[in-house]
């Protein structure tokens, strides 16, 4: 439209017209016709991004130009429409073709693991992955892909995304939703072509997704994507979860509330118990007895208690070699060879291991279960070798707690083969090498029957390191520790959310790392190579490198750091392992990116060594898991796993916005202090412009914060472990008078708020627009607007009805009237708007005091 009226190809030779900065028509001549482009001009990977080198037309250098003047948001900048509108028509055949291409890779996106060669496809025919990680010098970049080098990928995404607010604003609804869908496919099934850089393009992967969302207004599974108050007015660029989804946002916050309310109520009780103990048992180190599995998790307790009790006797019980690699740890395996049980080697006798236990990591020990040369060895003879040894042991017999740290299927079948009082550390996959009688789901009814009676708060502690999984258990591929063997090929479940609505839990730092960051010499010089930087091994679960979707983002990285001469150690590509000494004294910084939302020790082991860390953030980090692994194969989180009683254990969120709530509450984000990219090239900008003193000045910072969190953990294990010892002759009458002294009414812990029957204020459902109603969280939205729609049909989610019956909220969840009273002079305790948001951000309960450096 416009001063631009002829259609495309009735100018002269065939060229297009776009409309200037001064409004005026202008003529974009074919690529061929343009002075100065070199056919044989080559591009490098680290350029092909950016669309920045003279080997590409100049259609893409004014296009890319234009996007880079302009003022204020480049979608509503009239040259940048409208070139994008030329640039679309006159490459589309070509990005149909690529996007064809892309198409082959999508049976990827939902694997753990896979394997790319440096020449992935070793034909005549071009795939976009070919892109990333074909060499540099293969002769077919000169020739038959020479066009798909010069094809600027990227940009035309950019283009589709700016045309189509154009199309938008001309009330061609239907028409920006196509051109949004053809945006996001250029970057492939698994996202994994999503190099999209806001300094080079100024949009990202999630400005598409949103105003796509947008348009759509309706999810995968037929729910509103937006609640009432979340709907964007007009065209919006994402900004952070919190800003465009305030209401899952604020429904995010109530659960870290509750958790951290929780966590503070199980604190007090077993602080007021272990203060009940008598003089002497409170000054005498106690007695423990430690069952590890593999001998390697020994490091995840032991330290907490002799920083506790240096003077503390050990039985130590070992299921696996003692004698393998301690990475994490290997003094430890040194100073703890003195407390090995004497009946050890009766216990390692009975219980018979895989025979290829010797070539497993010290992680993956497994025990040789239904084989007919081991004599079928089965789960009752597991228990029945335990009982047997404990019972024989009088180290075991003389402990007054028994610690667990292991898988928790095999915690709780020690749970039924002693009185002992026991404190379990679950920090590994919970179904990690069970027998297959058992089922995936045994460990469930056995953890609900040790854990859920009145008494069992004070005879069985579990605790975790992970909100999330404390709070809002999430459906994962959680079976295998051994990802890499396995090829991706686990089973998905994980029954954490059916042991409770809520497990203690802690920040637990690495206690077990001694090793704290020094900034090397030299190095750190911009104009010259600088560096060194590693990029961590993400661990034995939860991969990003080895998806697609990371394998293209790392593989980028290292065209990108080359190009910047970045000096980066790969050691997701290498089978060596630095050090924790090492890696202290001779490294700048760390980056880590994880394959899954939460429970890694990897950002922990980083934090407390205080080297500085360059992580994903979190709009990053949820696009690519969405995209990858378990998040790409199951659309969404609504399916038979769901907890259906008085409320669901995980709100039915999808796509990105699923992994986005989850990160809301991963301890990942509770750490300050890190360096969060939010891309490829953002990384490599971030890396090679960091100064010396930033990075000092962080790692003080993490020291800081750390000291807190040491102190706070440290308390927690001394008031537990005094608490299961003083309670272990009366338990019943140890808990009725430790509530009473921790101010506890109703003579039992009360079930956490996002659990409990009531919801006064409609903190665990969705408010109406004025505040009225509560609908539930399966809803979507609390509007009468379409509210009796499937999905909804079958649930009450129009306001109307729901005032009408007039169940209040005081004595009901949603769908419910919320209360009218006014509850702000209750505190933190009873109003997570009245907490102090260091505290919601970075504590592990609200009784904590947190300082956070600036």
């Amino acid at each position: 439209g416009g001063p631009c009226a002829r259609p495309a190809g009735e100018t002269a030779g065939g060229a297009d017209e776009y409309v200037g900065q001064g409004g005026e028509c202008h003529v974009l001549p074919r690529p061929g016709a343009s002075a100065g482009v070199s056919s044989t001009e080559p591009v490098r990977t680290a350029d092909w991004a950016t669309c920045s080198a003279a080997g590409f037309s100049s259609d893409w250098q004014l296009f890319r130009d234009a996007v880079a003047k302009a003022l204020g948001d480049p979608s509503l900048d009239p040259l940048v429409v409208s070139l994008s509108d030329v640039i679309v028509r006159r490459y589309e055949w070509r990005a149909i073709d690529w996007v064809a291409r892309l198409w082959q890779m999508s049976p990827t996106c939902s694997m753990s693991y896979i394997v790319i060669k440096d020449d992935p496809v070793p034909t005549e025919s071009f795939l976009p992955i070919s892109l990333v990680f074909l060499t540099e010098s293969d002769a077919r970049w000169r020739h038959q892909f020479a066009p798909w080098r010069r094809f600027c990928a990227l940009g035309y995404s950019a283009a589709l995304y700016f045309r189509s607010r154009g199309l938008e604003a001309r009330g061609l609804a239907g028409e920006a939703i196509r051109s949004l869908e053809f945006s996001r496919s250029m970057l492939g099934t698994c996202q994994e072509m999503d190099f999209l850089d806001r300094r080079a393009w100024r949009v990202s992967a999630l400005d598409i997704d949103f105003n796509l969302m947008r348009l759509r207004a309706v999810g995968r599974d037929g729910r509103p994507t937006f609640s009432q108050g979340e709907h964007p007015s007009g065209w919006r660029e994402f900004s952070s979860f919190g800003e465009v989804f305030p209401v899952k946002a604020q429904l995010a916050r109530a659960y870290v509330w509750s958790g951290l309310r929780q966590n503070a109520l199980h604190r007090r009780l077993y602080r007021s118990v272990a203060q009940s103990c008598a003089p002497p048992a409170l000054a005498r180190a106690p007695s423990f007895a430690l069952l590890v599995w593999p001998p390697v998790f020994a490091v995840f307790v032991t330290p907490q208690l002799f920083m506790q009790w240096p003077a503390a006797e050990l039985a130590l019980f070992h299921i696996g070699p003692w004698d393998m690699d301690w990475e994490k740890c290997p003094e430890c395996k040194t100073g703890l060879a003195g407390y090995i049980a004497r009946d050890q080697p009766l216990l390692a006798e009975r219980i018979p291991l895989a025979s290829s236990v010797m070539n497993s990591s010290a992680t993956g020990i497994q025990i040789d279960w239904g084989n007919e040369k081991a004599g079928n060895f089965s789960s009752l003879d597991l228990v029945a070798a335990l009982h047997h040894v404990f019972h024989r042991s009088r180290q075991f017999g003389d402990a007054s707690v028994l610690l667990c740290s292991g898988h928790l299927w095999f915690c709780m079948a020690v749970r039924m083969i002693t009185e002992k009082p026991m404190l379990i550390s679950d920090l590994a996959n919970p179904n990690q090498g069970r027998p297959q009688e058992l089922g995936a789901r045994w460990y469930t009814t056995a953890a609900r029957g040790a854990l859920e009676t009145r008494e069992s708060v004070l005879r069985t502690v579990t605790v975790r390191d992970e909100p999330l999984r404390a709070v809002l258990p999430t459906k994962g591929c959680t079976d295998s520790l051994d990802a890499e063997s396995e090829r991706g090929e686990v089973e998905c479940y994980d029954g954490s959310w059916a042991i409770g609505h809520f497990v203690p839990y802690v920040a637990h730092p690495s206690l077990y790392i001694s090793s704290r960051w020094r900034l090397p010499a030299g190095g750190g010089t911009p104009g010259s190579p600088f560096g060194p930087f590693v990029v961590m091994r993400e661990g034995s679960a939860g991969k990003f490198s080895k998806t697609m979707r990371g394998q293209h983002f790392f593989a980028m990285f290292k065209h990108l750091a080359l190009a910047a001469s970045l000096n980066v150690t790969f050691l997701i590509a290498e089978k060596r392992r630095i050090p924790f000494t090492d890696l202290a004294q001779s490294y700048r910084g760390a980056i880590t990116f994880l394959g899954i939302t939460n429970a890694k020790r990897t950002p922990h082991d980083l934090y407390t060594m205080e080297i500085p860390i360059f992580f994903p953030s979190k709009a990053l980090n949820a696009v690519s898991l969405a995209s990858t692994g378990y998040y790409a194969a199951v659309a969404c989180d609504d399916g038979y796993w769901r907890r259906r009683n008085s409320r669901d254990a995980v709100p039915p969120l999808c796509s990105w916005i699923r992994t986005a709530f989850q990160l809301e509450l991963s301890s990942f984000y509770r750490l300050p202090h890190m360096f969060l990219f939010d891309s490829a090239a953002d990384l490599a900008h971030r890396l090679a412009t960091v100064t010396d003193g930033e990075l000092q000045h962080t790692s003080r910072a993490m020291h800081h914060f750390s000291a807190q969190l040491i102190e706070d953990d440290l308390r927690f294990w001394r008031d537990a472990v005094l608490a299961l010892a003083c309670a272990a002759a009366a338990p019943h009458e140890a808990l009725s008078k430790g509530l009473a002294e921790a101010g506890i009414p109703g003579g039992e812990l009360p079930p956490p708020a996002h659990a409990d029957h009531t919801d006064a204020r409609c903190l665990f459902g969705i408010p109406s627009a004025d505040g009225k109603v509560c609908c539930p969280v399966d809803c979507g939205t609390c509007e009468e607007r379409d509210c009796s729609k499937p999905p909804r049909t079958k649930l009450s989610c129009c306001p109307s009805r729901i005032l009408v019956t007039n169940a209040s909220c005081t004595s009901a969840v949603a769908p419910c009237v919320p209360s009218t009273a006014d509850a702000r002079g209750r505190g933190c305790e009873h109003n997570p708007w009245l907490c102090d948001g260091d505290v919601l951000r970075f504590a592990t309960h609200l009784d904590q005091r947190i300082a956070v450096a600036l």
